[in-house]
């Protein structure tokens, strides 16, 4: 055809050969265009991308195979996401685009800073919480190439739950991603989280418990707290009805025993580990530092307290430090019986063992008033019948014995090395709830009826104190606790040096409470120890708290308190461990661990106490650590670093003394 067209020289055929030459061309566009669109709806252009990221230095960053149907809505323009946040909480898509609205161009740097978000979702505060900071660090790629924002809704629940924790975690938001920038719609392609946010209430309003046993309605525990001889619904179905108990209304306590619950508080030893004599007694005004008021014990039938009594005599010295004692009190400042002139002097209390053998009362209080008619209990008996002639009791006792608890029953279940402690085995432990919700995040302890000891870690920046409530005497915090307090705080007190010169330095806080609690058998304050006490290497303690059993991502914090016993380390061998990681154990920390590992604390412990036992009294525990920081839990030669309480008990006692309040409301008065 060339040949041709040049054997003719008008320009005509010059013409015709160019037209050729380009209509050539188009059709040759045309095919190729159509094989690179046919290639890439098969293989996206992208994929190509995330190979070259992945054979990258970015190893950790593992990319899922892309689920079956899945398609990039925008070859080219949306990425696959690969940031292992997201992946690990299962957002609802599968490409993202860049720049987000927080700054960031590409999802490395994303990646970095959204790992420093974990602790809140860890808390669970929400449980839409990781797929809102996602929407914003790695925002999901429309179909055409768009970012799809976070749902209204969405942002506004995040922020109203979690907003307390990003505050005390230090985290924040850019000033301008206000909720109300964000659109509202059900389709998926405008924005994320309006079903998931209306599906979130739902299941809110009618709880299902999918695992465990249902009670009190909206309450759901484990299967194996049903008939374990601990109530723990309000409602007391878990104890009732169990396989053991023949009478209808009867109460499992536990060793195949079941009692009639008109045996409480009767005087007479009936449960495996004497939880039917449980605080049965209690004084009118205050049980806290000082008790004072009218002795009153519980009635089982009613549901309530009256006014205890005695027979038709006054009150003595000894009876009256025996009722003392049996609340927990070593010395009685002043003693009354209603229409009775005569006072008592104050005095302190003779030993005597109110708990012996199997739990019985007041053995050994011979000599002591009527003691021929009181045998086992008999003084509860005597107290709980009243007669139109019997003597009320007015007292005022002092110096609650600080540090002892009662073992109800053997530990069970082995949790990060450690064991599972039962009801009632550490009456200090408190449990710090952040937020509207009252989510649990941190740990403290008990040192005073108005005052609990933390770490200031646990504090942070946060300002308004009606963010925060404390929960007293409770073991397992599912579980609906008859003798806990729940209280809010007046005054949080964060070392004014934390953290500062030496990272996680002075990691101690107090939180005053806005009432003085009551204390009971299951709910005293921990004993303090003298600043001068050293805590040598090797000395065995004990850390408590509810935090997670292992350090693996996804894994939750316990429903039940879990105690281990790890040795106290020397801190130069601490430090030897630790300095390749560049970081330094101060005067003012203590470890403790083993150097195989295998026992530790672990996130959610924070706060919390590392008790040991008094030299002088093994029954008596004081607090020698607050749970500060690690480096994961309990692997080899990575132990557990804590704030060393000794050194800060001056600054402790100046606190507690600068704004204790005389005039503060006990919690019986509120």
């Amino acid at each position: 055809m060339l040949r041709d067209m040049r054997g003719t020289s008008t320009n005509s055929s010059a013409h015709k050969f160019r037209m050729m030459q380009l209509a050539l061309n188009a059709v040759a566009l045309v095919v190729i265009t159509g094989a690179l669109f046919a290639y890439f709806r098969a293989n996206p252009a992208v994929q190509y991308v995330s190979q070259v990221v992945n054979k990258s230095t970015v190893v950790t960053w593992p990319v899922p195979a892309e689920p079956s149907g899945s398609r990039n809505p925008a070859p080219g323009v949306c990425l696959p996401v690969i940031v292992s946040f997201c992946h690990q909480h299962k957002v609802s898509y599968n490409f993202t685009v860049f720049p987000n609205y927080i700054g960031h161009f590409g999802q490395r740097d994303a990646q970095q800073d959204l790992e420093i978000y974990d602790a809140v979702v860890d808390v669970r505060c929400y449980e839409l919480t990781a797929l809102f900071l996602c929407s914003l660090f790695v925002p999901k790629c429309g179909p055409l190439g768009h970012m799809v924002r976070p749902c209204r809704s969405l942002c506004q629940e995040t922020m109203r739950r979690c907003g307390f924790f990003l505050e005390v975690f230090g985290l924040s938001m850019p000033d301008y991603l206000q909720c109300e920038i964000f659109p509202e719609s059900t389709d998926t392609d405008v924005c994320l989280g309006n079903r998931e946010v209306k599906e979130a209430k739902f299941r809110a309003e009618k709880p299902v418990c999918q695992s465990g046993f249902q009670c009190d309605v909206n309450r759901c525990i484990p299967h194996d707290w049903r008939c374990d001889g601990h109530v723990d619904c309000a409602d007391r179905s878990d104890e009732l009805n169990c396989r053991v108990c023949k009478r209808s209304g009867d109460v499992h306590c536990g060793n195949q025993r079941c009692i009639s619950q008109t045996h409480l508080c009767d005087g007479k030893v009936d449960c495996p580990w004497g939880q039917d004599e449980r605080n049965c007694l209690r004084l009118s005004e205050s049980n806290g530092d000082v008790g004072s008021g009218e002795v009153q014990v519980y009635r089982a039938a009613n549901q309530s307290w009256f006014p205890a009594c005695l027979a038709a005599a006054p009150l003595d010295h000894h009876t009256a430090s025996e009722i003392c004692s049996m609340l927990g009190y070593t010395v009685v400042n002043k003693s009354q019986t209603t229409g009775s002139s005569r006072v008592g002097r104050p005095h302190a209390l003779t030993p005597s063992a109110l708990l012996g053998g199997q739990g019985s009362l007041l053995h050994g209080v011979a000599q002591s008033y009527r003691a021929f008619q009181r045998k086992e209990g008999g003084l509860l008996r005597e107290m709980k019948d009243c007669r139109h002639d019997s003597h009320r009791i007015h007292l005022i006792c002092n110096n609650y014995e600080c540090g002892k608890r009662r073992t109800l029953a053997p530990a069970t279940k082995r949790i990060v090395g450690g064991v599972e402690a039962s009801p009632g085995d550490w009456p200090f432990l408190a449990a710090i709830l952040g937020g509207p919700e009252e989510v649990f995040y941190c740990a403290g302890v008990l040192v005073a009826d108005q005052w609990v000891l933390t770490a200031s870690h646990c504090v942070g920046n946060h300002s308004d104190v009606d963010g925060w409530t404390i929960q007293l005497g409770i073991t397992r915090r599912r579980s609906h606790a008859y003798y806990g307090q729940k209280v809010k705080v007046r005054r949080v007190v964060p070392h004014p040096l934390y953290n500062v010169g030496v990272a996680h330095d002075n990691d101690i806080a107090l939180f005053q409470l806005a009432v003085r609690v009551r204390y009971h058998e299951h709910l005293s304050p921990v004993c303090l120890p003298p600043a001068r006490r050293a805590l040598l290497p090797g000395t065995l303690c004990t850390v408590i708290g509810w935090g997670k059993r292992t350090d693996k991502d996804m894994s939750e914090y316990e429903p039940a308190v879990n105690e281990v016993e790890v040795p106290v380390l020397n801190r130069d061998l601490c430090n030897q461990w630790l300095e390749h990681r560049d970081l330094n154990v101060t005067e003012g920390m203590i470890c403790a661990g083993y150097p195989e590992g295998g026992k530790d604390a672990c996130q959610g412990d924070s706060g919390g106490p590392l008790l040991c036992k008094d030299p002088d009294d093994p029954s008596r525990w004081y607090v020698g650590g607050i749970v500060s920081w690690g480096i994961k839990c309990a692997h080899p030669r990575l132990p557990g670093v804590y704030a060393f309480v000794p050194k800060y008990i001056p600054w402790i006692q100046r606190q507690i003394q600068q704004y204790n309040d005389d005039k503060a409301p006990s919690e019986s008065e509120t």
